[in-house]
């Protein structure tokens, strides 16, 4: 998986790498998407359910604003989860032509599945459970 560092909401730097070891699940969304909006409890659950076991869920918000809204879209959604401000470039490394888009990477940094479109719980934990 490509290598990046983007600021979170909060202004903070992240840098992937930094995860390096667990198992990634990276989600191209953005707030004006019905099906990234449908998403995000699955993904909360996933992150609650796994995270005790090596699993991070990184959501890449494809916003404008620099994360105004970003943040106050999280705090009402009760977002769990790494929230990082992203970009085109970042999609474009990432081949993510539509959202959502999400990428399950596994311990050692590689992809090994690509989500298109809104998923259902079973069929990420089924291959998060690969992984595990």
């Amino acid at each position: 998986a490509p290598d990046f560092s983007l600021p979170d909401i909060y202004g903070n730097a992240f840098r992937l790498s930094a995860l390096k070891g667990k198992v990634i699940l990276i989600d191209f969304w953005a707030t004006w998407c019905p099906f990234c909006r449908e998403s995000i409890p699955v993904l909360k659950s996933l992150y609650d359910d796994y995270k005790d076991k090596g699993f991070e869920v990184v959501g890449i918000a494809l916003e404008y604003d620099r994360g105004r809204a970003l943040r106050r879209f999280s705090e009402e959604q009760k977002i769990n989860y790494t929230l990082l401000i992203g970009n085109e470039e970042l999609a474009k490394d990432y081949s993510a032509y539509g959202v959502p888009t999400r990428f399950l990477i596994n311990r050692e940094g590689k992809i090994v599945k690509e989500f298109v479109g809104f998923q259902d719980k079973e069929t990420f934990v089924a291959a998060i459970h690969e992984l595990l």
